[in-house]
């Protein structure tokens, strides 16, 4: 990250934390003032490294998919074939949802927000549910 980018992100975090006092979100029991926006900060710092990084995993997605259909890559074992060939037979949804959360490592939150779940918890269902299907048609 650049400075100007640490800076601005400190002074989010000082804003942030001004309007927690205002709310009352705020418990001194809980934590001092410095522990608590630390730690706001540290979050905000996460967020938009993890921004930056999904950033880049949209950029390599996309160059994937151009050399996947460049080239047209066949799985080399039986066992990948046998699951592209299950991935391919799945509704968009579940491909969506399985590829958000194993090759973009988003959380639940992340992929409920993204698909328009009410949830996690409906995430958490419906990847378990589209897991089943996977294994019902490999006949595992």
């Amino acid at each position: 990250m650049d400075i100007a980018t640490i800076e601005d992100t400190y002074q989010d975090a000082i804003i942030a934390f001004i309007e927690a006092l205002e709310k009352g979100a705020y418990d001194p029991v809980k934590s001092s003032e410095q522990t608590y926006l630390f730690s706001i900060a540290r979050y905000m710092f996460y967020k938009k490294a993890k921004q930056k990084t999904r950033e880049f995993s949209e950029i390599s997605d996309s160059v994937l998919d151009q050399t996947v259909a460049e080239f047209s890559l066949e799985p080399k074992d039986a066992t990948s074939r046998r699951l592209l060939t299950a991935l391919e037979k799945l509704d968009a949804r579940c491909r969506q949802l399985l590829k958000a959360f194993y090759y973009q490592k988003y959380s639940m939150d992340e992929i409920a927000e993204q698909l328009g779940m009410k949830n996690r918890n409906v995430v958490k269902v419906s990847k378990y549910r589209c897991l089943e299907r996977i294994k019902k048609i490999m006949n595992v």
